[in-house]
């Protein structure tokens, strides 16, 4: 049997075909000890009342792994990207992590010290956060979704824009730079690649207003939560579908970069705390679950 590394090492060469383009306008167990209660319902929920004093939400939650389980699977049912699930389970081979294995799900999130407005990317942490404007006199919430990020040597700017499009089955038009570079790879990319499977983009892409960045879905769902693109901001597909549907134009997006002040592993009588809950993974591709997002793009 291959070791995790190996395992691991032959995933990253297909994650790393990641787009940052124009787009066509045409188109082992965890060591603490868990108290043995009933499993509840998971909590895979996206939205959060914004706290009026701190900057914590969420929970965390713990599960009990299944054979064919992979950290791949349990991130993308639970909301979570590839490397929050790994530092949260020091230890445990995310590509076999064992029948019964105890799963911390790292479902408690930091807010970043940033605009309380528009979209927040945390670079340090692979994920977005998104403040809808409250209306009618509703609660201020928050949204947060995994991201993948710029790897080394096409790292994500950071910074402040806005959201200045958006699209739906856009075509790639690759960069001479990235046809370049994948040339001397010996498996060299069109200059323009249509809608479709083959496509990087995904289905779904909101254009920034810095040059060629954009934030966008992707055929290659495995990478989200790392370093793995051209610079560009993947999501899973479900996850930009909602957003692209919802966010205004001229949404303000701000690029930041804040490690975790409390980063795992935590504290033993932290993780005990963690709420049982029930294995939801599936193995079919597709996430089960959805966001209840009632804003109405403008």
């Amino acid at each position: 049997m291959r070791s995790a590394f190996s395992r691991t090492a032959g995933l990253f060469p297909a994650l790393l075909l990641a787009a940052c383009a124009p787009v066509d306008l045409t188109h082992g167990p965890v060591s603490p000890v868990f108290t043995i209660v009933p499993a509840a319902e998971p909590v895979v929920e996206h939205r959060f009342l914004v706290p009026e004093s701190g900057n914590v939400v969420g929970e965390l939650q713990v599960i009990q792994a299944r054979h064919a389980d992979t950290f791949v699977d349990i991130a993308r049912a639970y909301g979570l990207g590839y490397d929050e699930l790994v530092n949260a389970n020091p230890g445990v081979d995310p590509w076999l992590p064992g029948e019964g294995t105890r799963i911390l799900l790292p479902t408690r999130f930091v807010l970043p010290d940033a605009p309380r407005n528009g979209i927040v990317l945390n670079l340090a942490t692979r994920r977005l956060f998104w403040y809808p404007e409250p209306s009618g006199g509703e609660p201020a919430v928050v949204y947060s979704f995994p991201i993948g990020i710029g790897r080394e040597g096409w790292e994500t700017p950071l910074g402040t824009t806005r959201v200045i499009a958006r699209h739906q089955d856009p075509t790639w038009v690759v960069p001479a730079s990235i046809r370049r570079e994948r040339a001397a790879q010996g498996d060299p990319l069109p200059a323009r690649v249509p809608p479709g499977p083959d496509n990087p983009l995904g289905r779904h892409a909101l254009r920034l207003a810095l040059p060629s960045y954009l934030i966008h879905g992707t055929n290659r769902p495995a990478g989200i939560g790392m370093r793995v693109s051209h610079g560009c901001i993947q999501m899973f597909p479900e996850d930009i579908e909602l957003l692209h549907g919802v966010v205004p134009l001229n949404t303000p997006v701000h690029i930041v970069d804040q490690p975790l002040l409390d980063p795992p592993p935590w504290p033993d009588e932290v993780v005990a705390r963690a709420r049982p809950v029930r294995n939801i993974v599936i193995h079919s591709g597709e996430a089960p679950r959805a966001s209840r997002l009632q804003t109405t793009a403008e």
